[in-house]
């Protein structure tokens, strides 16, 4: 019975200790809104039940540490955690008005269990034993008989009332029939807390599962309101001015191709895409029909075409959704040189997606009729493009667009 004894000891603590591991690895969960007091109040009763355990092996060893007195008042305290532990883990529903009741009710219990002792009407063990089963009883009791419209919190208690019942059960049995030994009903709970816990975190994580699924749902609603709002906004612009019919599409698809080949990723290649859509999106505060409806372009009709990279920043900084490709679309004509416009900056100063724009806007421009000239072949456009290598644009990057557009067919 002594080996059957340590054994069961020596179970407790790996449990406990099995326990201890997952609370340890799953403390994140303390900062999110599922955790409630249950979790920490178990870790610290599974902590304290290896310390009490641990010293109750010392009991079996040649030459026992402590005196049987002490280790029989360990075993109480051990009882008397168990309790306060059982009344915490009972209280994370209840109302303010059922634990003043709870509290009471153990106070008076605690109270009838220390007078038996006082009075000599029962040894210290029996009372902690006898307070420990009714306790037992009237949280059973009080976990049936709670009204709560919650069924996942029903199932629960009924399952907490089933343990409890069988905790009476072994120590009602332990009570009575001494030299059996059954270690206290308390000592089943370190068996279960690991289960627990792995409760606790599956059904965490099944709750997170389906908000990350209505959050990516949410998220394609989004995403498809965002660029119905981009290809609005490009039909828009198109339907005012005949030459740029396609021409934003275009310019998307040449520098998604650059993009490709420099090696961005998917998140940056969408970012480029939309820049790409928006670039001429200055255009609206142009008049520019008029100028096709009079098929030729004077300085001063330049100077005011030139102003659209500017209008068209401010046009997205003015908009929460597009004020991050404002810079794409005001550098967009800036040379490598700094001879661009609208600000004459140059070489790595220019935003790389504003680089890769510019290339492909040009290369498309070139070779789309316009009001004021015909389509260049593809040719020409290609040696105009390496004309401009280290002047007009950036050098490595019209060296891949090139190879993009050799191998690509017309």
């Amino acid at each position: 019975m002594i080996r059957l004894h340590g054994v069961v000891l020596l179970l407790i603590i790996a449990f406990s200790i099995w326990g201890l591991v997952i609370f340890a690895f799953q403390r994140g969960l303390i900062k999110t809104r599922y955790f409630d007091v249950r979790i920490s109040s178990s870790g610290i009763y599974l902590f304290a039940t290896i310390i009490l355990n641990s010293i109750f092996l010392t009991k079996f060893m040649e030459t026992p540490v402590f005196s049987s007195e002490l280790y029989r008042i360990f075993y109480i305290i051990f009882m008397l955690v168990s309790a306060v532990f059982i009344f915490i883990f009972n209280s994370t529903n209840t109302n303010a008005k059922h634990l003043r009741q709870r509290i009471t009710l153990s106070l008076i219990l605690l109270g009838i269990s220390s007078a038996i002792v006082v009075l000599g009407l029962g040894t210290m063990e029996y009372a902690a034993h006898g307070y420990f089963t009714i306790f037992l009883i009237a949280e059973s009791l009080y976990l049936l008989i709670a009204k709560d419209t919650g069924r996942q919190i029903v199932i629960e208690n009924r399952v907490l009332s089933l343990i409890y019942f069988l905790m009476i059960g072994i120590n009602t049995v332990d009570t009575f029939f001494s030299n059996i030994t059954l270690l206290y009903g308390a000592w089943i709970l370190p068996f279960l807390l690991p289960f627990f816990f792995i409760f606790k975190y599956s059904q965490l994580n099944r709750e997170l599962q389906g908000e990350i699924a209505s959050l990516k749902e949410m998220t394609g609603k989004e995403k498809e309101s965002y660029e119905s709002s981009i290809y609005m906004i490009v039909n828009m612009l198109e339907s005012k001015n005949e030459f740029l019919k396609g021409h934003s599409e275009k310019v998307s698809l040449y520098a998604t191709l650059i993009g490709n080949r420099i090696g961005l990723n998917a998140d940056s290649l969408e970012e480029l895409q939309t820049a790409a859509l928006l670039h001429d999106i200055g255009y609206v505060g142009i008049a520019i029909e008029e100028y096709s409806s009079r098929k030729i372009i004077n300085s001063e009709d330049f100077m005011r075409i030139k102003r659209h990279p500017k209008i068209g920043a401010d046009i997205l900084r003015k908009s929460s959704q597009f004020s991050g490709f404002a810079d794409y679309v005001l550098y967009h004509h800036e040379n490598w040189d700094g001879t661009g416009y609208p600000n004459g900056i140059s070489g790595e100063k220019i935003p790389l997606f504003a680089r890769i724009i510019q290339i492909a806007d040009t290369y498309d421009a070139l070779t789309t009729d316009r009001f004021y000239r015909a389509a260049l072949s593809r040719e020409d456009a290609m040696i105009i493009l390496r004309t401009g290598k280290g002047t007009d644009y950036d050098p490595d990057l019209v060296d891949v667009f090139l190879k993009c557009v050799e191998v690509r067919p017309e």
